[in-house]
């Protein structure tokens, strides 16, 4: 992803889905020189979960301040999680803490998420969710 001055932003999983060590979300951007954290440190996950955080998706918004969801869970209940950089540190939607890091909530298998920002900075996002053999696109 790609912000307004051109400087690309990077997220991916990194790890194993069901063995140790399990699967984390990664976020690097280029500042110029080389790969930097989202603090402009070394590189390091952006949420330690207990379980495997797979499939993740970024934006960037106007402030050039990245965007990440991703699958997070075991493999019968797996949710989709956000985060986003306020310019110091990776929080949820309110942009205060990571109390409101999981955004389905749900008791089915949630993955593949997908995410957008509008004009004014909402996030939105879109992901599919598993039941009975059902498949679903959610928003």
């Amino acid at each position: 992803m790609l912000d307004s001055t051109g400087k690309p932003h990077i997220a991916w999983h990194e790890g194993n889905e069901d063995e140790p060590p399990l699967a984390k979300i990664f976020y690097a951007t280029w500042n110029g020189s080389s790969w930097v954290g989202a603090d402009g440190g070394p590189i390091g996950a952006i949420y330690n979960s207990p379980y495997p955080s797979l499939w993740t998706s970024i934006a960037v918004d106007s402030l050039n301040r990245p965007h990440i969801v991703w699958s997070d869970g075991d493999e019968k209940n797996r949710e989709i999680y956000y985060l986003k950089w306020n310019g110091s540190a990776w929080v949820d939607a309110d942009g205060v803490g990571q109390e409101s890091i999981n955004i389905s909530n749900t008791p089915l298998y949630s993955s593949w998420p997908d995410i957008e920002i509008d004009a004014s900075g909402n996030p939105h996002v879109v992901y599919e969710e598993v039941s009975e053999g059902n498949q679903e696109i959610f928003y």
